[in-house]
């Protein structure tokens, strides 16, 4: 016989079971549909490099970095 806590964790167990295969047939659902022209892009490596913007902001602080060492070695 089973107690009402092991009743309940089983229940949980299952509850959490159906949603992960609920879950997992979304995600089919998802790869398997047309994707449509209007969908964005998705990220590819080039989304990993940085931005000019972002090379900008990296530069300036190596700058000011410098700028600073050589203040306090002078």
């Amino acid at each position: 016989m089973l107690t009402p806590e092991e009743k309940q964790r089983i229940e949980d167990e299952e509850r959490q079971r159906l949603e992960e295969e609920r879950y997992r047939a979304q995600v089919r659902r998802d790869l398997l549909a047309p994707t449509s022209p209007s969908a964005p892009p998705t990220q590819t490596d080039a989304s990993t490099r940085p931005t000019p913007a972002k090379s900008h902001i990296g530069r300036n602080v190596l700058l000011f970095v410098l700028v600073v060492i050589m203040k306090r070695l002078i």
